[in-house]
């Protein structure tokens, strides 16, 4: 084919040619814009959801002044509870004090200087913010002033648990009054060493 054809054939069918142009044009956009679109709307979809986020944010923000000077009031309450290692004679006399409020005869307690397993970096029960203090605490009670001593010590200002305990008796356990021997082992949250 020819150029001189093809105007021939131009000159026939004007009107298709035009037609044809016209339709390659408009298949040409769609494809090049159909790229475009998808991507256009991907991001656009994506600023949605960083702007939905923003937004509640900006919500969530209200009144965080307030909120942070609550949570370092709450912070500074929970470390005026915290044992301070160097403290062992306050700390000793506090775990005293409750010796005569409950009954409670504690012939000795003693300080452990080695960490508990279950603390130490890597243990089930990781402490990264404090340290615990381990004290082993002998007492002779009643089992009344044994479960009100128990007690007293779950509500107490300090934090700590028991992390095991053993009772034993002289003789069979006829009443309620009968002395216990009881080995308590206490693990009280301190300041980080």
């Amino acid at each position: 084919m020819t150029i001189s054809s093809i105007l021939d054939k131009f000159r026939q069918y004007p009107l298709a040619w035009v037609a044809l142009i016209i339709w390659i044009v408009i298949v040409a956009t769609i494809f090049l814009r159909n790229d475009v679109l998808g991507s256009l709307e991907i991001k656009e979809n994506e600023l949605s959801t960083r702007l939905r986020l923003i937004e509640g944010n900006a919500v969530s923000s209200k009144n965080l002044d307030l909120q942070t000077d609550e949570l370092r009031e709450s912070v500074d309450a929970m470390q005026e509870r915290l044992f301070v290692a160097e403290k062992r004679a306050i700390n000793t006399d506090y775990l005293y004090s409750f010796e005569n409020d409950y009954n409670v005869e504690i012939s000795e307690v003693t300080h452990s200087l080695a960490k508990d397993p279950s603390h130490v970096k890597g243990g089930p029960k990781e402490l990264s913010q404090h340290s615990a203090i381990i004290y082993t605490l002998f007492l002779s009670t009643d089992y009344g002033g044994l479960m009100e001593y128990l007690h007293s010590l779950y509500h107490s200002e300090a934090f700590m648990r028991i992390g095991d305990m053993s009772i034993s008796s002289s003789n069979t356990m006829k009443s309620n009054t009968e002395k216990l021997q009881v080995r308590l082992r206490l693990l009280v949250l301190s300041e980080e060493e």
